[in-house]
């Protein structure tokens, strides 16, 4: 809490004493800085002559708990999605047919393409077809016949010997017959690539695999770009299984994060207007002391409302620390000297009230959130200092 003080000071009597100028001007006998300067001294002291009052805000060091709250922003991973794949060979991009976020029904087309051919390949294709019919059709055509006169020779013949013998020379040619005619399998597949190679010539569609909502949408190619057979061009989810991940870019790097970890997740247009609120859990463990090799940070939402817009910003809150029972003094009580080449020789100093006396105190601190300074070293529970 901060408090209200009222001291009487003299105009133009108020001798200011810089820790720097060692002259005979009230120089305050206190305790000295590690470099051997003193850590205190005296800014004004009433005189009690020509007095008039000032207000003075002050508040009290007080002994607490410090929490340093930050935040991140999130990205959604949908668990639920499909791939929508180019998968034409020698495929030419012409353009997406939906946008990102958009509802699509499955078979509707995502994107068009069409295929750079060489004609002589195209040829090649009709010819292989053409010519494993044509073979297919001859040899079938002969085993056929060859059975049908078999069978004349047989109801020709007189029973004995000989009419068995030529019976299973029959049966064997029959079984043979159906043994070819189980290729037709495979001259069929020829006919298939060429008719397939020969729509892939003129503009062919990705087609949606499933119903739901585009959640990725490929936005690096453009038309006329060359595209590898198996390509993703999309990925569809229902957006019903997800997660929130924090990509892990450095910003994480010593924070105390944890498995099981309860986080706050918010959903708006900035961290001051937030729509929704959200709890969540952290289901990734990371040891994120060593950011080069550090995975990315997965939350899961824990109930979250139907109505929640995830198409909005997400931010992820969390304690990345918190130390109980240590000093705390205000954070507007707190000023800097800056020091012009390294921000690790800064020094940090308060203006301390004892007995109607401001003395600049120097501190030693080691963090700091938006509300205090946590004090290492240079004050004690109770005192009292001025507020900025």
């Amino acid at each position: 809490m901060w408090y209200m003080f009222r001291t009487k000071a003299t105009k133009g009597v108020a001798c200011l004493l810089v820790l720097s100028m060692m002259t005979g001007c009230g120089l305050n006998p206190f305790d000295q800085g590690g470099n051997g300067e003193p850590r205190e001294a005296m800014l004004y002291e009433s005189t009690g002559e020509g007095e008039e009052t000032e207000v003075i805000e002050t508040a009290k060091v007080v002994r607490g708990t410090f929490e340093d709250p930050g935040f991140q922003n999130g990205e959604l991973v949908y668990l639920d999605k499909e791939s929508a794949t180019l998968d034409a060979d020698n495929a030419i991009f012409l353009e997406h047919k939906v946008t990102l976020g958009q509802e699509v029904k499955k078979g509707d087309v995502i994107t068009t393409y069409y295929v750079d051919y060489d004609a002589v390949n195209l040829v090649e294709h009709k010819a292989a077809a053409e010519s494993a019919e044509e073979s297919f059709r001859a040899t079938l055509n002969s085993k056929r016949a060859d059975i049908a006169e078999q069978e004349n020779r047989i109801r020709l013949m007189p029973n004995g010997s000989e009419k068995e013998i030529a019976k299973a020379r029959l049966g064997k040619t029959r079984l043979d017959l159906e043994q070819f005619q189980k290729t037709e399998k495979t001259v069929k597949e020829t006919r298939k690539r060429y008719e397939d190679f020969l729509k892939e010539t003129e503009q062919s569609k990705v087609r949606a695999p499933v119903s739901g909502y585009i959640v990725e949408l490929d936005t690096e190619t453009i038309e006329g770009d060359l595209v590898n057979a198996g390509t993703q061009m999309a990925a569809i989810s229902q957006k019903k299984d997800f997660i929130i991940t924090i990509p892990n870019e450095g910003g994480l790097g010593g924070i105390n994060l944890r498995y099981n970890m309860e986080v706050s997740i918010g959903l708006g247009k900035s961290m001051n207007e937030l729509d929704t609120r959200i709890r969540g859990r952290i289901i990734s463990a990371p040891n994120f002391l060593e950011k080069s090799t550090t995975p990315d940070l997965y939350i899961e939402p824990i109930d979250p409302p139907a109505d929640a817009n995830w198409d909005s910003t997400i931010f992820v809150e969390f304690q990345r620390l918190k130390m109980d029972d240590v000093l705390l003094v205000p954070y507007d009580a707190v000023s800097v000297e800056q020091d012009s080449y390294l921000v690790e020789n800064n020094k940090y100093f308060v203006t301390l009230l004892k007995d109607g006396i401001k003395r600049k105190r120097y501190i030693v601190s080691d963090r700091s959130n938006s509300d205090y300074y946590r004090v290492v070293d240079g004050l004690d529970e109770g005192d009292e200092v001025v507020v900025n």
